[in-house]
């Protein structure tokens, strides 16, 4: 489900999206992309992504750890 939004939001085709790949300097997102993204993961997974914790992702890995700490 997360490599289907970042490749949405990204108009990217998901098998272009690797599991490291930073979503601004590898794949070359933008802040409001990735604005729109943390949005969509937050209506998608039910859940509230705080900034206050440092609760940064940038990869598909660190989204996943941090929906696996979440949920």
């Amino acid at each position: 489900a997360l490599r289907e939004l970042f490749a949405q939001i990204l108009d990217l085709a998901p098998d272009e999206i690797a599991d490291d790949a930073h979503f601004m300097l590898d794949l070359g997102g933008t802040s409001l992309d990735y604005f729109t993204l943390v949005g969509e993961i937050n209506k998608r997974f039910y859940i509230n992504l705080s900034y206050d914790n440092n609760e940064f992702g940038y990869s598909l890995n660190d989204f996943e750890k941090l929906l696996k700490e979440l949920l």
